[in-house]
């Protein structure tokens, strides 16, 4: 899937982005000691990933709505995607991390953004090689869909409520 403001959806690129955002957060935190300030901008920063990730998830199942038949092209385009999605939710699972950093992880990394990842990927049991219309990529991408919301709309209630 092509983003104008990403390019593709799995690009190593991301994932080195993420990496430099998360380092400076953290260096913030332990630069100037301003916890809080920089807790609640590093939450923003899980907040934004749960909900790429949801996007992401959208964004194949419109391809794939209503359609019976897919051209090649169109095939290509949708196993690409769900495969840099998987790829990225694998990266993200290794260390429950954003970014799929080795480092410790965040409050909301712990109780949101790692679960999400987690139950997210197990739904997505399709191969990426096989046919996007079979019933089977359509309820993994709506399980995982769910799975990304439910936790992306239990952290917002949590952060609304000044946790």
């Amino acid at each position: 899937m092509l983003r104008p403001d990403r390019g593709k959806v799995g690009q190593a690129g991301n994932n080195r982005l993420w990496r430099v955002v998360v380092g400076r957060f953290e260096a913030g935190i332990a630069h100037q000691g301003k916890v809080g300030e920089m807790k609640n901008q590093f939450d923003g920063v899980v907040v934004n990933e749960l909900r790429r990730f949801e996007a992401s998830l959208e964004a194949i199942a419109r391809n794939l709505r209503g359609k019976q038949i897919l051209t090649p092209s169109e095939k290509s385009l949708v196993q690409d995607a769900y495969s840099s999605l998987k790829e990225e939710l694998r990266a993200a699972k290794k260390y429950g991390t954003v970014g799929g950093a080795k480092r410790q992880q965040s409050e909301t990394e712990r109780l949101f953004f790692s679960p999400a990842v987690n139950r997210a990927l197990q739904s997505l049991t399709a191969p990426t090689n096989s046919n996007p219309l079979t019933s089977r990529w359509r309820s993994g991408l709506f399980g995982a869909q769910h799975e990304i919301s439910y936790r992306l709309h239990g952290l917002e209630k949590y952060l609304a409520e000044g946790n």
